[in-house]
């Protein structure tokens, strides 16, 4: 049995193979950016709820985990990776019928 992969780098059009690799890249990138940003405003809002530097340093946690919250509400990079992830594995299957 031959290895699909193989199969359709021979036969698939440059272009399709460059869009594929696109969207898995794309995929990649707001995936990371949605955890990271989700991780560090986390990371905030603990060190801010914890008084975690004393004075006025809590209220720059807090203001930082409002700032990574509100980029991860009006980026929205986890409905984007969604839908990279599903237009990759749609044209996958395109491309192995093909």
């Amino acid at each position: 049995m031959q290895n699909l992969g193989s199969q359709m780098e021979k036969v698939v059009p440059e272009e399709i193979k460059k869009r594929l690799e696109d969207y898995h890249r794309l995929f990649f990138i707001a995936r990371t950016l949605h955890y990271s940003i989700g991780v560090f405003g986390l990371t905030c809002s603990i060190m801010a709820s914890s008084g975690f530097g004393g004075g006025d340093i809590p209220r720059y946690w807090a203001v930082g985990s409002g700032i990574c919250y509100g980029l991860l509400a009006f980026l929205d990079p986890n409905s984007k990776y969604i839908k990279f992830s599903k237009a990759a594995r749609v044209l996958e299957q395109a491309c192995l019928e093909y």
